[in-house]
């Protein structure tokens, strides 16, 4: 794009947390929402913002989303919860638990879709942040473009949010077709993550799943032990 992200002025508050640079530099800018990243305004703020979670910057986080929101390109109103939904999203990811926390609390009403924000936040492997996104509603078997929780979650390899999220209601047999991962138990195998499998197996009906694990997984294993030595 061509972008000079680092030398923008916003950017600069943000890394140096000065605060009252980054409210003179949202002021008079109007920001709605681009998929497509082709406005400039638009990719430095959300690219910012991601910053700002990155370093537990809430009160940063704070002043930003006091920014002035217009209505986005495509018709469907006004472009604030789009970015509250990709700050959840984000923070979610990055296992920022107190961020996570603040924004259910604050801006629930401007998320667009907090099931999504628990398939980011199961690669964080933080079950404090999954347990507060389930309480704020999020569906455990919600499928992303990107696949389900339990699937992330068994790409892990953490047994534990694989359990956490067993024990919250997801199905260890709802099937998509997605990086080639149709199943949890799947996905678990073919990392090579013996333990997941071994908790997933007596979970899941599916013979050709069952199959894949038994002839695959003793293989993917000793590779997976071979390249952690």
């Amino acid at each position: 794009m061509g972008i000079d992200l680092e030398g923008s002025p916003l950017y600069k508050a943000v890394i140096q947390r000065k605060i009252d640079g980054v409210r003179s530099s949202l002021a008079n800018k109007v920001f709605s929402w681009d998929f497509a990243d082709n406005d400039e305004d638009d990719y430095i703020f959300r690219r910012t913002l991601k910053e700002a979670i990155e370093f537990d910057q809430q009160d940063t986080l704070e002043v930003m989303l006091q920014a002035h929101f217009g209505d986005t390109e495509y018709g469907d109103g006004n472009s604030k919860p789009y970015y509250i939904t990709e700050a959840l999203e984000t923070a979610a990811w990055l296992g920022k638990q107190n961020i996570v926390a603040w924004l259910l609390e604050t801006e629930k009403a401007n998320i667009h879709n907090i099931s999504n924000a628990l398939a980011y936040g199961t690669w964080s492997k933080n079950l404090q942040i999954l347990q507060l996104l389930i309480d704020a509603g999020a569906n455990p078997n919600y499928e992303t473009e990107w696949g389900i929780p339990l699937i992330a979650a068994a790409r892990t390899g953490d047994l534990r949010v694989v359990q956490f999220l067993i024990e919250a209601s997801a199905d260890p047999n709802m099937e998509i077709e997605t990086d080639g991962f149709s199943s949890p138990l799947v996905a678990a195998a073919y990392e090579g993550y013996e333990k997941v499998c071994e908790y997933l197996l007596p979970l899941t009906v599916d013979e050709e799943a069952i199959e894949f694990v038994r002839k695959e997984l003793p293989r993917r294993a000793t590779g997976r032990k071979r390249r952690e030595l």
